[in-house]
């Protein structure tokens, strides 16, 4: 149930988040957690407080886990992750002060338009961007997709994208002065459509597990819809392990055969034969970029290879 304007409570006083803030309106609410706009009375800008629900069932995993997404926001500077502000706690709840992001949801931007390919050119860099800083500072993110990212539009200049909540992030490895324990698949939660199938047969999350969720990510970007789809989630987990997803260029013919083929390289149920990192894809995008004809075509014209591209 979503919480009325009413129900919500501004910060107890023995709070450390009290005096500093003030709730002004809830921005959303999930299975882990409620995010609500909050004025910042030192700056007087407005800002995000994600704080853990009660009660819920993932609340033990939650504070877990709430270590390593402090860990993360305070760690990872990067023009395409959310941006931390300090991290409190308020009733016993963890709570992370963010930016507050101006822009729209991702998933439900592609919910009203499939990406041309000059916006995927765009944007693509900008996921594998943000993935490459998470992965960078030790961590892998747990459930990247695009209900997950933020876009954002310059107006004066293409559009930004920045990859949200990290309340499912893992350490890679132990890290001095941060809390680790051994990983237990019970405490996995996964969004079945972007799912890598080796979780659910008990493997650890790893780079190419989150490798596994961009090529979905990417794979909706371009077709429209998830991979694979079925009202039943355990259906779709089913498909993660044991199906092969259709081909992407079946799905948009409009697609060049390079593309599609460096996509599906993500899906590769063998974690061995994706990417092996962010970076790495990166490279191999940015050659793509280069290679495409609207960008070769802008590039003789304005001497640069950066553009505003309009879907």
């Amino acid at each position: 149930m979503v919480p009325s304007h009413t129900e919500y409570k501004p910060f107890r006083r023995y709070s450390n988040l009290h005096g500093k803030y003030t709730p002004v309106y809830l921005i959303a609410t999930g299975g882990m957690s409620e995010i609500w706009a909050c004025l910042n009375h030192h700056s007087g800008e407005l800002v995000a407080v994600k704080r853990l629900l009660p009660h819920s069932m993932a609340e033990l995993v939650s504070r877990k886990s709430g270590i390593w997404e402090e860990h993360a926001l305070r760690t990872i500077n990067h023009p395409n992750v959310l941006h931390f502000i300090e991290q409190g706690e308020d009733d016993g709840r963890f709570c992370f002060v963010t930016e507050l992001i101006a822009g729209i949801n991702f998933d439900h931007y592609l919910s009203k338009h499939a990406l041309t390919i000059d916006r995927f050119f765009e944007l693509g860099p900008q996921m594998l961007e943000g993935a490459a800083a998470i992965h960078a500072a030790h961590l892998v993110h747990g459930d990247l997709k695009p209900e997950n990212m933020m876009l954002t539009q310059d107006p004066n200049g293409p559009m930004g994208l920045k990859i949200l909540d990290f309340g499912t992030a893992t350490l890679l490895r132990p890290l001095p002065g941060v809390e680790s324990k051994i990983y237990d698949p019970a405490d996995l939660l996964v969004t079945a459509e972007y799912v890598a199938p080796e979780l659910l047969t008990g493997s650890p999350p790893s780079v190419v597990s989150d490798i596994y969720a961009l090529g979905m990510s990417f794979y909706q970007c371009l077709a429209g819809k998830p991979a694979f789809e079925s009202p039943k989630s355990r259906e779709v987990l089913r498909m993660q392990i044991h199906d092969e997803p259709q081909d992407l260029r079946e799905r948009r013919g409009d697609l060049p055969a390079y593309l599609c083929h460096w996509i599906m390289k993500f899906l590769d149920k063998d974690p061995a034969r994706r990417p092996q990192s962010a970076a790495e894809a990166l490279d191999e995008l940015r050659t793509m970029q280069r290679h495409h004809p609207m960008v070769k075509k802008l590039t003789r014209r304005t001497g640069t290879r950066r553009v505003s591209m309009r879907s």
